[in-house]
Formats: structure tokens, sequence, C-alpha cells
């Protein structure tokens, strides 16, 4: 099915439906144009303040010149992206996707994604550039972009556009190079402080002020510094971990 909007205001309007995304929601195989269009102050209890694509199948989507200001819901402050379930059944085709000189201006997201929200796996080679993203904000993380993970795929060159705060979701951690730990031996009942930095998929360092990944788990092992040395005892149990993260940064005692 195809899509037009040319030369519109869609402002001041609420979508309180959950079940609903957007103030515009499309989905499945379409062809989209927007151009020279406003959308301002739409709010919406779900995802995609002003334009949702859910379940897309095929996208074909020319975006330009729009201005995205003011808009509220749930992830994806002003564009949600989300993909359809793959099928093997189904015909996906490579579409022409544009969004170009774009301004996304004080969007606002409840969870991610102030401004947009993508999971999906199309837009990481197409012609996404000149986009303007300021004074955005999402309550847990990504004031101008988020996406869960698989950058490489469901997001676009950074470098393109006017932006500066994007992120994932925690991708990995390493020992913070900077804690220095003055102890010898450790025994039976001790407890064990070791400090963690964590990073996003775009090797930032995570800063988690809301504390939503608070309780998250971490596996450790014990190894042998080297494993052709003899020792007395051939195993070892790190147990009872308790771990707290603020800012990028996580403390572990075992």
């Amino acid at each position: 099915s195809n899509f037009t909007i040319s030369n519109t205001l869609i402002d001041s309007n609420s979508n309180n439906d959950k079940s609903n995304c957007g103030t515009v929601h499309l989905n499945n195989d379409i062809n989209v144009s927007i151009s020279n269009s406003k959308f301002k102050s739409n709010t919406v209890k779900s995802n995609g303040g002003a334009i949702c694509f859910d379940k897309i199948i095929n996208l074909n989507l020319n975006l330009t010149e729009n201005v995205f200001s003011g808009n509220i819901a749930h992830n994806g402050g002003a564009l949600y992206f989300k993909g359809n379930t793959y099928d093997e059944n189904t015909l996906y085709e490579d579409k022409t996707i544009s969004i170009i000189h774009n301004v996304f201006d004080g969007n606002d997201a409840d969870n991610f994604g102030g401004a947009i929200y993508s999971e999906y796996d199309k837009l990481y080679s197409k012609e996404i550039k000149g986009n303007i993203f300021r004074l955005n904000y999402a309550d847990i993380m990504g004031d101008d972009v988020y996406t869960p993970n698989s950058v490489n795929k469901t997001l676009f060159d950074m470098s393109l556009n006017t932006i500066k705060k994007f992120t994932t979701k925690p991708a990995y951690i390493i020992l913070d190079p900077s804690y220095k730990s003055y102890v010898n031996s450790i025994y039976t009942g001790d407890i064990y402080q070791l400090k963690f930095l964590m990073y996003d998929e775009f090797n930032q360092l995570y800063m988690d002020d809301t504390k939503y990944y608070s309780s998250l788990t971490i596996k450790v092992t014990l190894e042998r510094k080297n494993e052709y040395e003899e020792i007395n005892d051939a195993d070892y149990k790190l147990a009872e971990n308790v771990c707290s993260f603020s800012k990028g940064k996580k403390k572990k005692k075992s």
C-alpha cells in the first residue's frame, strides 16, 4: 500500500491505546513518503509519538525535511521502527529508505529513544543523513537514538547526522584498569572486591543514572594464572556474589 503526507501539520493528538502504537501507525508491506511536514506535541501511551513503523515486512520510505517537535511516547518519542518476525515463506525485498534533513527537537520517551527507537534490521545501509537532533530526552537511555542491540544492522551512520546521545543495551564489561587491589591472599569466607566498567555496542561507558540495570548478574570463575603450575586445591568456588552498579561502574563482592 502507499501512504503520502506533504506540507501538513499534525499537532496535539493523543493516542491512549497502549496496544496501538503511533499517532500515525504504519506496518507490513508499505511505500511511505512524508515531506515538509511538522509533527508537534503528539502524545502516545505506546511507542512512536509521531510515527510507529511496526511489524515491517518491506518498507520503502522517504522522510525528507520534516520537523518532529515535542512528541511523547513510551519508546521512540518521535519515530519507532520494529521489523516483523522472520517467516521463511515471506518475500523480503531490499527497499529504499531515505531519512534526510529532518529536525528532531524536544521529543521525549518514558523509557528508551527520546527521538528514535529502532529494532529494524534494514537501516544500516540506507541514506540517512543531514538530520539534526537536539534537546531530546529518554527517561532511561538514548536521549536521541536507541537500539537494544546489533547496531551494525538496526542503526545508521551517526557521523552523517548532528547527534550527540545514542546508545544500546549493555554489551560487555571489563575490569576497571584504575582499580588497585593489594590483597595477596584470600581465605574461605573473605570478601574480595572487584570493579568493572560496563560499555554499550558503541564502546561508550554505560551511564545508567536511573539504575535500570542495577540487578544485572555476573558469573565469575577463578582460574589458574599458570595452568601448568602445581597447586594443592584443584577446584575453586566463588559464592554469594553481590553486585552494585552506578554510572557505568559495577562493584562486586565475593
